[in-house]
């Protein structure tokens, strides 16, 4: 049975790599040199699970456009998974997905809870945790709304779970919804923990478009937002980056010295002030020699999925048609490789 499996995992690995959004599993076949940067991520995510880590519980994880931060977000997801840690993923944008709406947010954070293969935070707590009376007993201590309504819902109340998911307060725009849904993001977080999980770990891509929002307001309501999140202590933030993040953070700290910080929030000003001391992890780039360790990579995922003989010279090939692009990215070196594939095999 596992080796008739074989195959297929390799293909299905080779269909995500071609869409060109890896999956956990694929990105873990095809990587290289990814090791220390890893390793590194790891000694952050033990010091915050110790109550040690310095400056915050916030590290950015920065690189260009198609230059490996996809599939590094993949290589954590794929760690999580194995190791049934709770996390959260999102993309941040200037709309649906502004941490400047952080009441809309919060509801599909919630549902996307994930602990091993259980995914949402009914299925996180009714399956992944499973202990109810010990559940029971930390909403009894809690006394807060969200643990209310949870003794509620693992007391059969099948309406309480949209309660506990934050879904009340995604309308009206109520400026105290803020703080109600991060209320409910920190004790999920909290209650994690009690089950020596440490908390969630939260990982926000594409942090650099708070640049997209419609002006400074937002901006301030978001960075407000990340100074929060960087105080809790049962919660760890993964946040992804290109340099144009940095680019924004030093213009509006500029502003907001200019402006004496009228109008914006301590948690916001707060937030600015630390990014310099932030810890900063950046993917592995790639020489000649790990790209041609790549691709060979890719050759060997996609002949065991296919049962295809890859040609001889075949990453020379590759290396030469990548080295004439203007960028020579990580995701464009992919692409060539699969599709170089392809046409051999037809």
């Amino acid at each position: 049975m596992q080796s008739a499996q074989a195959p297929n995992e390799f293909r299905k690995a080779i269909r995500h790599l071609r869409s060109g959004v890896p999956s956990p599993s694929a990105a873990r076949m095809v990587t290289v040199a990814t090791n220390g940067v890893e390793d590194e991520l790891g000694r952050h995510e033990t010091a915050w699970r110790a109550g040690s880590a310095t400056g915050s519980n916030m590290i950015f994880i920065s690189a260009d456009w198609g230059f490996g931060k996809t599939h590094l977000r993949m290589l954590l997801v794929d760690s999580f998974l194995r190791r049934s840690t709770p996390f959260i993923h999102d993309h941040i944008d200037g709309k649906a997905g502004s941490l400047a709406h952080l009441h809309r947010t919060v509801p599909r954070w919630m549902e996307s809870l994930q602990v091993g293969p259980h995914v949402g935070i009914r299925s996180a707590i009714e399956e992944a945790l499973s202990d109810l009376p010990k559940i029971r007993n930390w909403c009894w201590k809690r006394k807060t709304a969200f643990a209310q309504d949870l003794n509620r819902a693992v007391d059969g109340r099948e309406w309480a779970w949209n309660l506990v998911a934050g879904h009340q307060y995604q309308f009206p725009d109520y400026s105290y919804y803020h703080l109600k849904a991060l209320e409910i993001l920190t004790d999920t977080a909290a209650l994690m923990a009690v089950f020596s999980k440490g908390g969630i770990v939260l990982l926000l891509d594409e942090a650099e478009n708070i640049s997209r929002q419609h002006d400074v307001r937002g901006r301030r309501k978001t960075y407000e937002t990340l100074g929060r999140l960087t105080r809790e202590r049962h919660l760890f933030n993964i946040v992804f980056v290109t340099d144009r993040f940095f680019a924004q953070v030093q213009d509006d700290m500029q502003r907001g010295l200019r402006e004496g910080w009228a109008l914006w929030p301590e948690d916001a000003r707060r937030f600015l002030t630390v990014v310099p001391s932030v810890p900063v992890a950046k993917p592995p780039r790639l020489n000649d020699v790990l790209a041609k360790a790549l691709v060979n990579k890719i050759a060997q995922v996609y002949s065991k999925g296919f049962d295809f003989h890859v040609p001889a010279g075949f990453e020379e090939v590759v290396l030469a048609a990548w080295n004439k692009t203007a960028t020579r990215s990580i995701r464009l070196l992919v692409r060539i490789a699969i599709d170089a594939l392809d046409r051999a095999a037809q």
